[in-house]
């Protein structure tokens, strides 16, 4: 059986002091308050960065495993603000 992989690409949004990593269809739903397509809670999550996934890297927590895969490297830094 092959796998079909298809990715949907969304906005994720970890806010500082957060527990929940928060996904939208668009930067601009974020941005005008609008309401998260979802939200995962990510209390004692782990990241794994697999040595040959490239850019894919999964989010682990007791719930669930998310798969994610960014669009470049750059999209892997941290974000000060």
């Amino acid at each position: 059986t092959s796998k079909l992989l298809h990715w949907d690409k969304r906005y994720f949004v970890l806010l500082q002091g957060s527990q929940e990593l928060a996904y939208y269809k668009l930067p601009e739903e974020f941005e005008k308050g609008k309401e998260a397509s979802g939200k995962m809670v990510c209390t004692g999550a782990v990241v794994k960065l697999p040595a040959d996934a490239g850019l894919e890297f999964q989010v682990v927590t007791q719930e669930r495993a998310l798969t994610l895969r960014s669009r470049s490297h750059y999209h892997h830094h941290h974000h000060h603000h």
